[in-house]
């Protein structure tokens, strides 16, 4: 027999309002993973805050790498030292570190 501890038994109460449709796409994502409405939701949430906290740190890990590759650019450009094939490998990582960022958004 499955006991519940005390400690885990879910007895809080959250209302949320929603449509008709958003109310029937989450009962069927729930019975898709033959999960309640509650434990979903419940599942749902925890994971989106984890989800969105290493989101926010590739995105900044991603800036500052994007961040260096302009200083650097900006930094021969001024040395007045200039190669084209130095020069023309320092815009590619810009353009990587660019789209790095396009798919983090």
């Amino acid at each position: 027999m499955n006991m519940v501890t005390p400690s885990k038994r879910r007895n809080e109460t959250i209302t949320i309002r929603c449509t008709n449709q958003e109310k029937k796409a989450i009962k069927e994502k729930a019975d898709r993973q033959e999960k309640t409405i509650s434990t979903y939701l419940i599942d749902a949430g925890m994971a989106g805050k984890e989800r969105h906290r290493d989101k926010d740190r590739r995105m900044a890990r991603k800036l500052i790498e994007f961040t260096q590759c302009l200083d650097d650019c900006y930094g021969y450009i001024h040395s007045g030292n200039i190669e084209k094939e130095v020069l023309e490998g320092m815009f590619n990582r810009i353009m990587e570190g660019a789209e790095g960022l396009w798919e983090n958004l």
